[in-house]
């Protein structure tokens, strides 16, 4: 009998040990993404995309993957979450910037801190924040950011709006649920976006969200990523933690 409970023990504690791995993992998922409305005179866009940080600090080991320089930084919120020190969020924007410029948009996490030192936090270190706004990359060619879903400050008629004309937009937003919300007649190609952690515990093919890709929608393509980070237990299995290296191109 103790024989079994020690072996019932070390096998509890490999298995911890193995999602702990998956948590703190420093990997960079390469997305190619072949899109029919990306604009013909452009050979490619290049986005470095991360979201769900949480309590990490991102490490050297995670930027150093990336394949070249991205033309774009985007962070799909929850930058941090409540007891973060500020001076870890500076941090890990700093190095986010040594990459190129860069957009973000709020996730709910990001809530548990101080907005207002968040925000001049992002200002200071030149990291756009978007609000119900476009950025426009180049003349045919914007990101729209929106709003935090889960305190009803998301307005994608106001981001549309900012957006014009522009033929290729992409559509940044914290949580996936946005897509319930787009309609053909918007005009997005690619909706990014994070939130879920891809379930984070995963057994096979279960778990309480599904599990970070890409894929097609009647409106656009979509990524959900698994996110970099955890809220509360630092603890992943069958969604292990990603950031994300993406080249649009012409299909």
């Amino acid at each position: 009998m103790a024989i079994f409970l020690l072996v019932l023990i070390l096998a509890g504690l490999l298995f911890g040990a193995v999602m702990y791995r998956n948590a703190i993992a420093d990997t960079v998922t390469i997305n190619n993404l072949s899109l029919p409305d990306f604009p013909s005179d452009k050979e490619q866009l290049t986005i470095f995309f991360i979201s769900d940080i949480h309590r990490r600090t991102i490490k050297e080991e995670l930027l150093t993957q990336c394949p070249g320089t991205p033309d774009l930084v985007l962070i799909g919120g929850d930058i941090a979450e409540g007891g973060v020190p500020l001076e870890r969020v500076r941090e890990n924007i700093k190095k986010l910037r040594k990459l190129g410029p860069a957009a973000a948009v709020l996730g709910n996490n990001d809530f548990e801190l101080d907005r207002r030192e968040l925000e001049k936090l992002l200002k200071e270190e030149d990291v756009r924040l978007l609000h119900n706004e476009a950025l426009r990359i180049s003349e045919d060619v914007a990101v729209i950011g929106l709003g935090e879903m889960k305190v009803n400050e998301d307005m994608l008629e106001d981001g549309l709006k900012d957006a014009g004309d522009v033929s290729f937009k992409i559509l940044l937003c914290h949580s996936p649920l946005i897509l319930q919300k787009l309609k053909k007649k918007d005009g997005i190609a690619l909706a990014i976006s994070g939130h879920t952690h891809g379930g984070q515990i995963r057994i096979g093919k279960f778990g309480l969200y599904e599990k970070g890709r890409v894929f097609e929608t009647e409106s656009c393509t979509v990524l959900v990523s698994n996110g970099y980070g955890t809220s509360k237990l630092p603890l992943r299995l069958g969604a292990p933690a990603e950031a994300h290296w993406i080249t649009i191109s012409k299909s």
